[in-house]
């Protein structure tokens, strides 16, 4: 339907519009409970996904911060391990091992 025909419905333009607007608003008053409706369920959809979305973030938050604590109490251990190594008496220091030689005491056992 073209605009020309939209205002053709009587020989005058401007009563045609004024009618368009009044079936229009009637329209829309009719369609308001429909439409409220409509908004709200879309916004609880968007309100449930966010939801959903800052729970897996903050459960891969607790999982990341354990990780993070397990990795961080290995390396102080091993930093340790390496001091402790390194303040040994001369005597006493091993020698790091080769992937594929075994050490002077399991070659002779």
């Amino acid at each position: 339907m073209a605009y020309r025909d939209l205002l053709s419905i009587t020989p005058y333009p401007a009563v045609s519009i004024v009618i368009w607007l009044v079936v229009a608003i009637a329209g829309l008053y009719l369609a308001r409970d429909t439409a409220h409706r409509v908004i709200l369920t879309l916004f609880q959809a968007l309100h449930d996904a966010l939801k959903l979305g800052a729970q897996a973030l903050n459960s891969g938050e607790g999982r990341l911060s354990a990780r993070n604590r397990e990795v961080l109490l290995a390396a102080g251990r091993e930093a340790k391990e390496r001091i402790d190594r390194a303040r040994a008496p001369p005597h006493r220091r091993q020698r790091p091992q080769r992937p594929g030689r075994l050490s002077h005491a399991a070659a002779h056992a």
